[in-house]
């Protein structure tokens, strides 16, 4: 099994960040999706995704993502990405998740972001 960590820290009253470790891969993404259905029951308006330590994602892994966001902003809510690196960037640009989602070089310049909507 393809391990992951993920842990949430809250940034502020409203704000919920997120950092995932590791690869999501098909025999885990379904641990990914749970844990993304928490971050919804938290009731934080405001994800910030730190994926500095994500290795991989597979695209189940980008569809959650996605239903998330926009599950969140159905609520009023939004989600951010940080810290995206080269190889997640590339998938991201190629499904055009980046003109979807705003993504951030850190977590101080999304809580940043965040603070100036």
């Amino acid at each position: 099994m393809s391990e992951f960590t993920f842990q949430q820290a809250e940034a502020q009253p409203e704000m919920l960040a997120a950092s995932m470790i590791g690869k999501i891969k098909s025999d885990n993404v379904d641990q990914f999706e749970a844990l993304f259905q928490q971050i919804i029951k938290t009731g934080k308006k405001k994800i910030i995704l730190d994926f500095g330590g994500l290795e991989f994602l597979n695209s189940k892994a980008v569809g959650i993502i996605l239903r998330t966001l926009g599950a969140l902003r159905k609520t009023g809510g939004e989600m951010v990405a940080a810290k995206v690196n080269p190889q997640i960037l590339q998938v991201f640009q190629l499904l055009t998740l980046d003109k979807i989602m705003k993504i951030f070089g850190t977590i101080q310049d999304a809580t940043v972001g965040f603070q100036k909507s």
